[in-house]
């Protein structure tokens, strides 16, 4: 069964009348909104691995360097343990995340948004946006008392309504006073400043490509866009390419 079919019977479910072709409208848009929470999530955890690795390996070599050990096996072995080490870490955080997003249900309140629509003194644009909150707490209810993870079925449209309420640090983290272990506290603050970026990247608007080239990085892109950061990516080579270029026409011959 397609997202779409699964998203549409859930709905049924949800509300046993009739929806308005607005809220099937909708309902077939949030199913099809991709790259999934999953996919971004894996894509936040590569983003985040990847940096790590680069200034690893930047940091381990301008420190070898400085110290002459460039051929210690000992300083190898923790270069090479290092990146590991952050990518657990990241990969706590990102199930942290998805255990958080397939275990969260909207408040009843939520699920009746749509009713309030129906005000006459509201503006077609608030009208919309409770439509649309209505229409996205009964499908991601339903997913989840279907034992079927959004994370899976659902994407940014449907994570940015549903993340204010979440709470992923007070739920995934144990307080601050808790902790005691100088590793444990630093591993923490490290996974919350990551869990703080991912939050901005989800409600960061990608930018319209084709973007200027001298734009900075748009890391929002990697995770959110429809072509998985395709475009993002051909950016940020041909700004490289192009600084290359310049720098290779001021050297002098």
């Amino acid at each position: 069964m397609s997202s779409v079919q699964t998203s549409r019977a859930i709905m049924q479910q949800q509300q046993p009348e009739q929806p308005s072709p607005e809220e099937e409208k909708l309902t077939s848009e949030l199913a099809n909104d991709r790259p999934t929470i999953d996919a971004a999530v894996k894509s936040f955890v590569s983003l985040v691995s990847a940096r790590s690795l680069t200034a690893t390996a930047t940091d381990a070599t301008t420190t070898s360097v400085l110290l002459g050990i460039v051929n210690n096996s000992a300083n190898n072995e923790s270069t090479n343990n290092h990146p590991a080490t952050t990518q657990q870490q990241v990969l706590q955080l990102a199930r942290a995340i998805l255990k958080a997003v397939n275990s969260f249900q909207f408040s009843l309140q939520d699920t009746m948004a749509a009713t309030m629509a129906e005000k006459p003194s509201l503006s077609v644009e608030k009208k919309q946006q409770l439509i649309e909150l209505g229409v996205t707490a009964r499908l991601w209810n339903g997913l989840v008392q279907s034992e079927q993870k959004p994370s899976r079925f659902l994407g940014r449209r449907a994570l940015k309504l549903a993340w204010p309420t979440m709470d992923v640090a007070s739920s995934s983290f144990p307080p601050a006073q808790a902790v005691e272990n100088p590793v444990d506290v630093a591993i923490r603050e490290r996974q919350l400043q990551w869990l703080q970026e991912f939050e901005t990247l989800l409600f960061r608007d990608v930018q319209k490509l084709p973007a200027n080239i001298q734009e900075e990085d748009d890391d929002s892109a990697l995770l959110w866009s429809p072509d998985k950061g395709a475009a993002e990516l051909s950016k940020r080579r041909q700004r490289r390419k192009l600084a290359a270029q310049e720098r290779g026409s001021s050297t002098p011959s």
